[in-house]
């Protein structure tokens, strides 16, 4: 399920397998997902079947994901204090 971290890090755990991208690992200390999914209903919803994408679905959602990386984590950029 996608609206639960554990849900979106098998996702990313999915695409991290399919495409071998390391920034997409969760099982790491230093990384960490937090997901976000707000529903609503739409108000541009036509229920005898409208002709617009828009019209066609009963609820709007909106998905956040966030990845916080710490500065230890292998792909953290660097920051260097200006002398």
């Amino acid at each position: 399920m996608i609206s639960t971290t554990e849900g979106m890090g098998k996702v990313f755990g999915i695409v991290r397998k399919h495409t071998g991208n390391d920034s997409l690992r969760t099982d790491l200390s230093s990384r960490t997902l937090l997901v976000n999914l707000l529903t609503s209903e739409n108000k541009r919803f036509k229920p005898d079947g409208g002709m617009k994408p828009e019209e066609r679905f009963s609820q709007n959602f909106r998905l956040t994901i966030t990845q916080r990386i710490t500065a230890e984590d292998p792909i953290a950029i660097p920051i260097v204090s200006i002398p």
